[in-house]
């Protein structure tokens, strides 16, 4: 990441491209694999990793949206500021 304001919006629109992704991966890929699993496979063995992975996507929610936050935090804090900075060292050249 380079140190500017555009930084910013490129490190915020590729944190909110990760979370998007693993979204789909997590709640539709690995969500659709599974179920077509449990479709197949019973045992104590399936029911234990059913539920780790019933776990994970619950874990995941507070993941995807801590990303999200840094991503908004960065659009909203950050380049901000850092668009203030630039203005300010700019004024001080001219």
């Amino acid at each position: 990441m380079k140190f500017s304001s555009e930084g910013c919006d490129r490190a915020a629109g590729d944190l909110n491209t990760a979370a998007t992704n693993l979204d789909r991966i997590i709640n539709n890929d690995l969500e659709n694999v599974m179920n077509n699993i449990k479709g197949i496979y019973e045992s104590p063995a399936a029911e234990e990793m059913y539920s780790v992975h019933t776990n994970m996507k619950n874990s995941f929610k507070d993941f995807e949206e801590a990303v999200r936050s840094c991503s908004k935090y960065l659009t909203e804090v950050v380049k901000p500021a850092y668009e203030g900075i630039e203005k300010a060292a700019q004024s001080k050249i001219q």
